[in-house]
């Protein structure tokens, strides 16, 4: 009994998972860099750049998160599981 397409399934279920946790993420942080911004805590420069990066951060891990997806595509077509 091979155990490679046990492997692949999991695998498989885990990137699923890890995209899911990165978009969940990715939204999470944009609503806190939003709030950050908002005038009811107050206006300072400090609070605004302190946003700015928060917003920076998110939306670089969105763009990590998507290049992962056709860089997943291209290296199972490097290395195929079946030969």
């Amino acid at each position: 009994m091979d155990p490679l397409p046990q492997l692949t399934a999991f695998l498989s279920h885990l990137q699923t998972w890890l995209y899911t946790l990165g978009g969940t993420i990715f939204i999470i942080s944009v609503v806190i860099a939003g709030i950050m911004r908002m005038p009811l805590f107050g206006v300072s420069e400090r609070r605004t750049m302190i946003s700015n990066m928060a917003l920076s951060a998110a939306v670089v891990g969105l763009i990590i998160i998507l290049l992962a997806i056709p860089l997943s595509s291209a290296l199972k077509t490097i290395f195929p599981t079946h030969p």
